[in-house]
């Protein structure tokens, strides 16, 4: 289950709430919310903002739970980031691993790291 997935389903659960409440404050069906709950799928960035203030957590949580930067803290890039986000399923193996290794080389470069060696 993600994180997502548990924090949707346990809060719902202290508040209260059934699924069908839930979906009628953030706007979507209650199937919408049982996908959420069981990790089936995750909130679109739209619904994230009404989904927090429903269940009373972070918003800014629940956008990077999601798998979304916070609106205040995307560039101009964050449609892109999103689109690729959402289609990894469709990526090869090949390519996903070309994706992690570029994403890791990058973030080593930036904090100073030196990429690990092969004894």
């Amino acid at each position: 289950m993600s994180l997502v997935a548990e924090t949707v389903k346990v809060r719902r659960a202290e508040l209260g709430l059934d699924q069908a409440t839930l979906a009628a404050k953030v706007g979507v069906g209650q199937q919408t919310v049982s996908r959420w709950e069981t990790g089936a799928a995750m909130p679109r960035r739209e619904h994230v903002l009404a989904l927090a203030d429903a269940l009373d957590v972070d918003a800014g949580l629940l956008y990077r739970l999601a798998g979304y930067l916070p609106p205040e803290e995307s560039s101009s890039l964050a449609s892109a980031f999103t689109t690729i986000f959402g289609r990894l399923p469709e990526l090869s193996d090949q390519e996903l691993l070309l994706l992690l290794d570029r994403a890791w080389e990058e973030h080593r470069r930036r904090h100073g790291l030196r990429a690990p060696v092969d004894d």
